[in-house]
């Protein structure tokens, strides 16, 4: 074999070492990132369970709350109806400005 043709040879040795190095590493930043990701994305969904499972009570709170005003606001209704056939006589508005000035007296610096 010629001395220079070796010569290429072990060139093309060291860097075929080199390159299969690389190729490593890159391999093993490719599958930390994909299990990184992954984490990443059960994280996500896991936080978004669990909030949801954490918001339910209060959100079945909040609808059993509006079901009670919608019963009492059918319940206000039907008593006015009942109220507006029985022509009761007119109750006539009340002018509270004078107690909002006594309220006014007794708070401090427009407290």
């Amino acid at each position: 074999m010629d001395p220079q043709d070796r010569k290429l040879l072990e060139e093309t040795a060291k860097l075929a070492k080199e390159n299969h190095k690389i190729l490593k590493k890159m391999h093993r930043q490719n599958v930390l990132g994909s299990v990184v990701r992954t984490l990443r994305f059960i994280v996500v969904v896991g936080i978004a369970i669990w909030a949801y499972y954490i918001s339910l009570p209060i959100i079945e709170q909040l609808q059993t709350t509006l079901q009670n005003l919608q019963s009492a606001q059918d319940s206000i209704l039907e008593l006015k109806n009942v109220t507006d056939d029985l022509s009761l006589p007119e109750v006539p508005d009340v002018d509270f400005s004078g107690l909002q000035n006594l309220l006014d007296a007794f708070t401090i610096n427009g407290q």
